[in-house]
C-alpha cells in the first residue's frame, strides 16, 4: 500500500479511536453500538485486503516473495540447499518499495534475511510464505473486531469490590525522539537525541482490582499491543513491528488493622528501537508499614528491587556498531523511617520506591 495513503489511514484511525473512546461515555443503544462495530470492521478489511482486491497477482509480488525468488534463482533443485552464510556470498537481496526496488541490504541485513528465508526453499515450503499476508491479514482482522466488541460493549464491569477495565487505544507518533549511538572509534562513541520518522501503536490495555475481604487488595494491569516504527528518515530500516506487552501487579495484605504488608512487581518484554532493541525488565518491591498512636505517626520499611534484577539492556545491531549495553544499580535500596502527621489526616500515604538506574 502507497506510503501516502498509509499515513493518511493512521490520522484517520487515530481520530476513529479518539471519537470512539468519546461515544463510550454516552448511552448507546445495542443496535447503535452493532452499527458502529461493523463500520470499524468493515474499513479495516477494506484497509487490509485492498491491495489483493484491486491486484490478484498481488500475492506474488510482496516484498518477501521476490526476495525469495532472487534467492531461489541461485539454488538448484538437484543439489544440497547451501548455507545462509554461502549463499550471502553470493547472493545481495533487494529493499522493494510499492513493487520497485529501493537499494541493497546492508550485508549483515542480508545474511539475517536469507537465513529466514533458507526454510522456505525446501520442497513446497514457499507456499506458506506465498499465502502469509493472507495469514496475516486474517489475524489482524480477527483481533481488531475483538478488539472493536471490546471497545464498545466491554468497557467496564463493576460488582461490589471488583472493579474491570477494558482499553482499546490506537497511538500514532510523528518525529518523536529517540536515542542514535554513532560509532566514532574503538574508544569513542557518540550518543545523540534524533527524531524517529514515526511509530504506532495498537493494542489492548486491562486492568483488575479486587479485595480479598479484609485480608488483601490486588491489582493487575496488562497491556498487550502492535508496536510499528519508521526509522528510515535515520537511515534504518522503514518497517520494523513486534508484538509487545508490559505487566504489573501491586498487592497489600492487612496483617492487621494498623499494618500492612505490600509486595509490587512490573515486567516489560522487549521492545523495538531504531538500532536494535530494548531487552526485557523485571523489578519486585516489597515495605512493610506500621501505624500508631490512632495513625498519627508510621513506621516504614520498604525494599526496592528485591532480587537485584534491575537493569536497562539495549542491544545495538546495525552494519557498523554491535553492542549490548547493561545499565544497573550496584545495590538494593532498603529505607526504613518514621513519619508524623499533624492534624487531621485526609489521605493515607503510599509505600514509596526507588526504581531509577
Amino acid at each position: 500500500m502507497p506510503a501516502a495513503f498509509q499515513d493518511v489511514f493512521d490520522v484517520l484511525l487515530l481520530l476513529w479511536v479518539q471519537i470512539a473512546e468519546d461515544l463510550l461515555f454516552q448511552q448507546f443503544k445495542a443496535y447503535q453500538k452493532y452499527i458502529a462495530t461493523l463500520a470499524v470492521v468493515f474499513v479495516f478489511f477494506v484497509y487490509y485486503f485492498y491491495p489483493m482486491l484491486r491486484d490478484p497477482l498481488y500475492l506474488y509480488s510482496t516484498e518477501e516473495i521476490k526476495q525469495f525468488k532472487t534467492l531461489s534463482s541461485f539454488v538448484q533443485s538437484d543439489r544440497e540447499i547451501p548455507s545462509a552464510a554461502q549463499l550471502a556470498s553470493s547472493v545481495r537481496l533487494q529493499n522493494w518499495s510499492d513493487g520497485k526496488p529501493v537499494g541493497d541490504l546492508y550485508p549483515q541485513e542480508n545474511l539475517k534475511r536469507i537465513d529466514e528465508l533458507t526454510p522456505y526453499l525446501e520442497g513446497e515450503n514457499y507456499m506458506v510464505l506465498l499465502w502469509k499476508p493472507l495469514f496475516l491479514d486474517t489475524i489482524y482482522m480477527n483481533v481488531l473486531m475483538i478488539g472493536s466488541i471490546i471497545l464498545f460493549f466491554g468497557y467496564q464491569y463493576k460488582k461490589n469490590k471488583t472493579t474491570f477495565l477494558s482499553t482499546v487505544y490506537y497511538r500514532f507518533t510523528y518525529n518523536g525522539m529517540t536515542d542514535i549511538v554513532k560509532f566514532i572509534n574503538d574508544t569513542v562513541k557518540l550518543t545523540t537525541r534524533e527524531n524517529l520518522t514515526k511509530s504506532s501503536s495498537a493494542g489492548l490495555e486491562l486492568v483488575l482490582s479486587t479485595s480479598i475481604g479484609d485480608l488483601a487488595n490486588i491489582n493487575i494491569g496488562t497491556n498487550v499491543y502492535y508496536n510499528t516504527i519508521d526509522a528510515s528518515g535515520l537511515g534504518y530500516s522503514n518497517n520494523k513491528s513486534i508484538v509487545a506487552w508490559s505487566a504489573n501487579m501491586s498487592a497489600g495484605i492487612n496483617l492487621s488493622k494498623s499494618s500492612v504488608l505490600q509486595i509490587t512487581s512490573g515486567y516489560t518484554a522487549e521492545t523495538l528501537t531504531p538500532q536494535g532493541k530494548q531487552l526485557p525488565t523485571f523489578v519486585m518491591n516489597t515495605g512493610f508499614k506500621q501505624e500508631l498512636f490512632k495513625r498519627k505517626l508510621a513506621f516504614i520499611v520498604t525494599v526496592s528491587d528485591v532480587f537485584n534484577s534491575l537493569r536497562n539492556r539495549t542491544l545495538i545491531d546495525t552494519p557498523e556498531l554491535y553492542e549490548k549495553i547493561i545499565r544497573r544499580r550496584s545495590a538494593r535500596i532498603i529505607y526504613a523511617g518514621l513519619t508524623y502527621t499533624f492534624g487531621n489526616q485526609k489521605k493515607k500515604k503510599e509505600l514509596e520506591y526507588d526504581n531509577k538506574l
